[in-house]
């Protein structure tokens, strides 16, 4: 008799807990997480940059302020306020944590280049010759399209100016900046010269970002992607 009324009490939570539990995960996963970044570097005043992220109409956020070497986080639920400071701290380092450092690296043999090497020819061997290769390849990249576009920002402006020491550097670093862009398919809001005469690392850059993420999208994305055929099998194959 007793354990009949456990499990009928058992049942009787569960039923009750439906209407309760359910409402409340549709709300996580339709309300969408906004957020706003802004960041600025190469100024007088250095690095400065603002992170502010909401949740739930605005009941759950999070601020975080770096500006002057000290970064600020600031958390939020409803009207309850808290927070924490971290000044950037230098480790000294002791001539005990010198002699531990000697004595892992004797402990630790190096492994030589050509070992090295060969590890990842085999490594890249076997993945090449997986079955279904290229399957698996248009499925992640068809999905990470899809969340490009569920998860880019809706406002996003890029101005400055980046150099390296080596012009060559530089030139390779804005060949791949304008295939990205390319793929992307930013527009004219993002646009960053380039400074080859520079005779040190030069990046100026001005950063504001401002969007929203679905998370019940992202996570639907996710499984569409996981129940296919040849990504189960991948998966299957990765556990064993």
């Amino acid at each position: 008799m007793k354990k009949f009324v456990v499990k009928f009490a058992k049942i009787l939570l569960c039923i009750l807990a439906v209407p309760i539990v359910l409402p409340i995960l549709i709300i996580v996963l339709v309300v969408p997480i906004r957020y706003k970044i802004n960041v600025s570097t190469g100024q007088s005043g250095g690095t400065e940059a603002l992170v502010r992220v909401t949740y739930l109409f605005g009941l759950i956020g999070v601020i975080y302020d770096y500006s002057g070497g000290l970064g600020t986080t600031l958390f939020r639920i409803a009207w309850v306020k808290f927070g924490s400071k971290k000044k950037p701290e230098r480790k000294k380092k002791t001539a005990k944590t010198k002699r531990k450092k000697k004595i892992k690296n004797k402990e630790t043999p190096k492994t030589s280049l050509k070992e090295k090497y060969t590890k990842i020819k085999s490594n890249a061997s076997g993945v090449l010759t997986y079955p279904n290769l290229r399957i698996i390849i248009g499925h992640v990249l068809h999905t990470l399209k899809k969340l490009w576009n569920t998860t880019k920002p809706r406002r996003l402006n890029v101005s400055g100016t980046i150099g390296f020491e080596d012009p060559s550097t530089t030139g390779l670093f804005f060949a791949a900046y304008g295939v990205v862009r390319q793929i992307l398919g930013l527009g004219q809001n993002v646009d960053i010269s380039c400074n080859f005469n520079t005779p040190c690392t030069i990046v100026q850059l001005k950063i504001y970002v401002k969007g929203r993420v679905c998370i019940g999208r992202v996570v639907w994305l996710i499984l569409m992607l996981a129940i296919k055929k040849e990504i189960r099998a991948l998966i299957g194959d990765l556990l064993i």
